[in-house]
Formats: C-alpha cells, structure tokens, sequence
C-alpha cells in the first residue's frame, strides 16, 4: 500500500512534522541558495504516538504515509529521504563545557573537531544521540567570550556548546516508523529549533528572543541569543487539552469539543460574549435534539484558565535561568496559537511583549502557524544540508552530520 519509487532529484526537499494531533509533510523545491518553493502539502489525523513516544507503530505508520502521499500527489514529486522534526518532549537540551589543552600550534579546525568527538562520545554512553549542537563561546586560557577561536594562541581551549539530544532507542523507532512507509531519514530535526529557523527575523534571534510553539499535546518553548539556540524545554500541556477540558464540562464529543473551540473559543473577554449563545451536541444524543445551550462567555471560562496555566508553566521555567527570564520579547506559534486574543493574553501573563509569528517561506494557507516546524525544516535542509542538493551522490546522514557538528562548533 505505502509504496513508492525512489525520486533520485537533488533539488528536492521533504519534511515531515509528526505531532500529537496532526502530521504534517511538506514537499519544497530548490530555486536557487536562498529561496524554495513549497510544490506540495499534506496533513493527516496523528494516531499511534503520545508525548513524544511511539505508541503503536502501525497506527503511526499509517498516518506518515497517508500525510507524505497527499503532499506527493500535490507536488507530483516522489521522495524518498525525508527530514524528521522530534517533538521537544523527549528533546534534552543542556550546555557542556569542554576543555582541551592546546601544544604550541594555533587553534585549528582539528582541535574543535576533537571537542566534537567527545560530546558524542558521551552523548552515545548515555544513549542518546545529538541533534544538534552549537558553541556559545570559548575560552583561550583567562580570554572569555571568544566566539572563533581558530588561528587564536593558548595554552587550553574551552569550549561552552549547547548541545540538544533525544534518546537513541526512541530515534531507532523513528527510523523504523519511517522505514516501513519506505521513506528514510534524511536527518532528524528539534521541531522547536525548526519552527524558530520558520518564525523568528534575524533582529530576534540576534537581540535575543523567546519562540513558544503551541501544539496539541504540549507547548515548547526555545531561547535564541546572537543568532544561536540556548534553551529548550516543554510542557506537557497543549490545545487538546483545552479541548479536554470542554468535552468533559460540557459532556460534548471530542469532535464537536474541537470544533466549538476552534469557531468560538477565544482568550479575549469581551461585554458580548454574555449575549451570544453556543448549542452544545450532548455525548450519546446520535439523532440530536438534545442540544444545549451556553454563552460565549461560558466557554471561554473554561478555555482561559488552562491557558493561563500552560503560560504559568512556562513562565516558571524561565524564572530558574535568570538570563532568559531578562529576555522581553515573545513569539507565539503553533496551531493553538490560534485563539482569538492570544496575543494579549500571552502578553498579560508572561509580562513580556509578544507577537504572533507565522510560517515564512510557506504558500497561501499553508503560511499559518500550524505549518511552521515544516517550514523550518526545509530552511534548515536547504541551508545546512546544501552539498546534498547539489552533488550527484548523495552524502550519508552520518557524514552530513559530522561535517555539520564540526561547523557549528565553529560557528
């Protein structure tokens, strides 16, 4: 049923976005070195993973293929290596400072390469694998805040890298997953990292910003300082939640929960909410009839109080790093970002000043906050993963990411 010929164009992208709720696949273009086109979109019903973790792997299966297969026919393209965005809970993010000592030769690519081995190394005891790693800063002996230290003198080099991992047997289940809808992975991505790569202007991630991505099962939430990711986290909290919470107080299904949030919900309060009535289907009432009625004003009581606690939540995990919790400027995303008056309800709860940010180098309506990790993961192919799409052969994931890790350490 899933299978398909194997596309050998190297100037094709794919990324796969696999969320609680949906699965997201996008299929792009390379125009030239710094533009895609997105040439095909696909979207189907999440089934089979829960906090970040396979489930049943068949279900899981058969949503990947049928979200890749609608955004093929769409793109009249097939594909075959695709880039996999890992949810943020099972994502650890930590920084480790290395240190080597340096002979009487200046610092050389070498040296930093050294300083990469090591992190995996130590990553891989642990088991866990690195998605991505990035040097903060250095230091040349008692010479701090380096950010390039080759051809630079010392007698040892240290080095602070934020290094962002997920647990191995989780990937292989990943590779596996992928593997029997006969795609393979071309790299695996940190969903929040994409959807910043997606949203964020480069004034942000320069000044220093925080990006928080509201989907179905939880909401994460990435730091950025001088154009680098230094933070990650999550909670496990999302707007299935809130739409939990309107089918267990209003005993209405979950599809009818969904949707009542999605045309009425809001978390702004207005005067007229009081006034402008919402029939509720009962749970069990098949031949209908049985409806009842509350107010706007109603529904929203029960929307805005787990808001605020997704936002409380987050708001804490700031407050434990003291130099991101100085950092003023918010960005929302994500499909519950969505809510009408989010901005400023963000903005009241996190005392920071917030914006909503869409999906850039998306189409139409695919340029909605829903489809911003897939967004990011094609900005990030086509930049990081550039020889792949130009060369006849394609270079391994394993090499790819040894040549990556090597240049973000000297980024």
């Amino acid at each position: 049923m899933f299978k398909r010929k194997p596309s050998h164009k190297n100037d094709i992208i794919a990324a796969l976005d696999i969320g609680s709720t949906r699965v997201n696949c996008a299929i792009a273009r390379i125009i030239d070195e710094d533009k895609t086109q997105t040439i095909g979109v696909g979207q189907h019903m999440a089934r089979g993973l829960k906090r970040g973790i396979i489930v049943d792997m068949e279900a899981m299966t058969s949503a990947v293929a049928e979200a890749v297969n609608s955004a093929e026919h769409e793109a009249d393209e097939t594909v075959r290596k695709i880039f996999v965005a890992i949810p943020a809970t099972i994502i650890s993010s930590n920084i480790h400072t290395l240190e080597i000592p340096l002979s009487s030769h200046p610092v050389r690519q070498d040296d930093l390469g050294l300083l990469w081995k090591h992190v995996q190394e130590v990553m891989h005891e642990r088991g866990h694998e690195v998605l991505h790693a990035v040097s903060l800063s250095y230091e040349l002996d008692d010479q701090k805040g380096i950010l390039d230290p080759k051809g630079m003198y010392g007698s040892k080099l240290k080095a602070h890298i934020h290094v962002m991992t997920a647990p191995s047997n989780v990937l292989r289940n990943f590779t596996a997953c992928l593997s029997a809808a006969h795609l393979d992975v071309a790299a695996f991505v940190a969903a929040p990292h994409a959807s910043g790569l997606a949203t964020l202007v480069p004034d942000e991630m320069d000044l220093g910003s925080i990006l928080i991505d509201m989907g179905g099962g939880s909401t994460s939430l990435i730091t950025y300082v001088h154009q680098r990711p230094t933070f990650v986290t999550s909670v496990s909290l999302g707007g299935n939640h809130i739409t939990q919470d309107i089918s267990r107080i209003l005993s209405t299904p979950l599809a009818h929960a969904e949707r009542i949030k999605a045309l009425y919900g809001s978390a702004a309060t207005l005067n007229s909410d009081e006034r402008e009535s919402i029939l509720v289907p009962q749970i069990g009432d098949s031949e209908g009839g049985n409806e009842s009625s509350i107010t706007k004003a109603q529904l929203n009581q029960i929307i805005q109080p787990r808001l605020e606690e997704i936002f409380i939540h987050l708001k804490k995990k700031l407050i434990t790093h003291p130099e991101i919790a100085l950092m003023n400027r918010v960005i929302l995303t994500g499909g519950a970002s969505q809510l009408t008056g989010m901005r400023d309800f963000a903005t009241h709860v996190l005392g920071k000043q917030v914006r909503l940010g869409q999906a850039q180098g998306m189409d139409g309506l695919y340029a909605s906050p829903s489809f911003a990790t897939c967004a990011g993961i094609i900005a990030y192919a086509a930049r990081e993963f550039a020889d792949q799409f130009s060369a006849r052969d394609v270079i391994s994931p394993s090499a790819s990411l040894w040549g990556k890790f090597k240049t973000l350490l000297n980024d």
